[in-house]
């Protein structure tokens, strides 16, 4: 019953009036030309309906090495089933205006196959502000409640079921293996997350030994421009994110 609770029904939180955090809007207060095209899609706060998700956009796939930008799209969602390894607040961005206060702030979750997996064998996950508001009157998203239930004792290894919408995060291109392979600053596999979260549930049992990663797709990816001034990137089908 706790972890069917902490799961919760993510439609109920999306039918509910959404606060802007602080007043901040979808954009925050960015002011680069990228950080501006990819907030409003850190920052939505419709659930996926189910006809979105994508089947083959599981951890094993998004977490396959190789060039990946042009594997996935922004207006898919996703579920992924992993084991945590860990869980933080995320840091000072524009997408929340700047906020310090950890409330106002993005949860970082790593997710990964194995509870022994590396950094750079781990995808990221967020929890926003937005979202935690939405689901407050029914579940505890704030970060030191997350970290109590998927960190018990301080361990990763707890097993989820993460919903939400894929989201690229091209701030960090430099810093993922698919994309910097071998890179001495890279800390994650992948630039692409589940950003935002709509649904967390605990799933029963123990962590498994790490599974093989599942092979890369089969299409040409092609890789963005480092440097744009469109409002889209070459190749996405990203139109502007919808809000309630």
């Amino acid at each position: 019953m706790k972890a069917y609770l902490f799961f919760i029904a993510a439609a109920f939180a999306a039918s509910r009036a959404v606060a802007q955090p602080q007043g901040c809007p979808l954009e925050g207060d960015a002011k680069q030309a990228l950080a501006k095209e990819l907030n409003p899609f850190k920052n939505r706060t419709d659930a996926p309906p189910a006809a979105k998700i994508n089947p083959a956009a599981t951890l094993g796939a998004v977490l396959a090495p190789g060039p990946d930008l042009q594997r996935w799209s922004r207006d898919d969602a996703a579920v992924f089933e992993g084991v945590v390894i860990n869980v933080k607040v995320g840091g000072i961005e524009s997408v929340n205006c700047h906020a310090k206060d950890p409330a106002h702030r993005d949860t970082h979750i790593e997710l990964a196959l194995s509870p022994t997996a590396t950094s750079t064998q781990r995808v990221i996950v967020e929890v926003t502000p937005h979202w935690r508001e939405q689901m407050a009157a029914i579940a505890d998203w704030s970060t030191s409640a997350l970290k109590q239930q998927l960190l018990p004792n301080g361990q990763p290894g707890t097993r989820v079921r993460i919903t939400g919408w894929l989201f690229d995060d091209l701030e960090h291109v430099k810093q993922a293996e698919n994309t910097n392979p071998g890179g001495s600053s890279n800390w994650r596999a992948t630039v692409w997350e589940i950003h935002p979260i709509t649904a967390i549930q605990v799933l029963p049992g123990a962590a498994l030994a790490a599974p093989a990663l599942a092979p890369a797709p089969t299409q040409k990816a092609r890789h963005h421009r480092p440097r744009i001034k469109r409002k889209c990137i070459r190749g996405h089908r990203c139109g502007r994110p919808k809000s309630n």
